[in-house]
């Protein structure tokens, strides 16, 4: 299950966390540093993959809003460290590529801080 491990203690880690995700452009759509969560919106930069080429042909109507996926993010300060685990909507651990892909983006700013 995928873990991240912040060098830093939580109130520090949570103030990183926030950063990184602006700076990634990663919605917050609510946060509780009281409960270590925050609530963000996905959206997956890869294209439209889902889109046939029939639905490509369409030129009336604007384009559609892209659908964002909620998500949560769990800091959970463990001594001088800080862990951070991505959840889906239900609050379950998320293990899907999207998951995986907001792991590692919100690890790569941490890293530029």
């Amino acid at each position: 299950l995928p873990i991240f491990a912040i060098p830093e203690e939580y109130t520090r880690a949570w103030r990183h966390t926030e950063i990184a995700l602006q700076r990634a452009g990663l919605p917050i759509a609510s946060k509780d540093q009281g409960s270590g969560i925050y609530n963000i919106t996905y959206f997956d930069s890869t294209g439209d993959k889902e889109k046939g080429w029939l639905s490509k042909l369409k030129f009336w109507g604007g384009d559609e809003a892209p659908e964002g996926v909620p998500f949560q993010l769990s800091l959970t300060g463990v001594g001088d460290k800080t862990e951070l685990i991505v959840l889906d909507q239900a609050g379950e651990w998320a293990t899907s590529n999207d998951a995986l892909q907001i792991m590692a983006i919100i690890q790569s700013h941490l890293n530029k801080l």
